[in-house]
């Protein structure tokens, strides 16, 4: 997950550029198998916490309806991940992140102005 706030400008009605920044954490399960089989021979859990960092574009397609595209950068450090099965199967991963999203929003509730207004 990733907590953090938005800073943005909006250089039109219509229009939001913003930035993004914060806490970032995730959990990162791995597994040693049997070659063609699917039998753990060990497996092991870390939980990675750093940071991230990103930006934004969002438009009003309508008076309700917003598009937007957005990119994050995490970074999530290294950890080491302890095996279930002893000291030689410890594992060190380093690991970062690149999330690209795009989103679709609908705005509940009546737009305060008409979307031709928004022109």
């Amino acid at each position: 997950f990733t907590l953090g706030p938005r800073l943005g400008w909006v250089p039109s009605a219509q229009w939001l550029l913003f930035t993004t920044g914060g806490y970032a954490s995730i959990g990162l399960d791995s597994r040693t198998v049997v070659s063609g089989t699917s039998a753990a021979l060990s497996e092991t859990h870390g939980q990675h916490s750093g940071w991230f960092i990103g930006g934004g574009i969002e438009y009003a397609i309508a008076a309700n309806w917003i598009v937007g595209f957005e990119f994050q950068h995490l970074e999530l450090g290294r950890e080491l991940h302890v095996a279930n099965t002893g000291a030689a199967d410890n594992r060190a991963f380093d690991v970062t992140q690149d999330i690209f999203r795009t989103r679709l929003t609908f705005k509940l509730g009546r737009s305060d102005e008409p979307y031709e207004a928004m022109k």
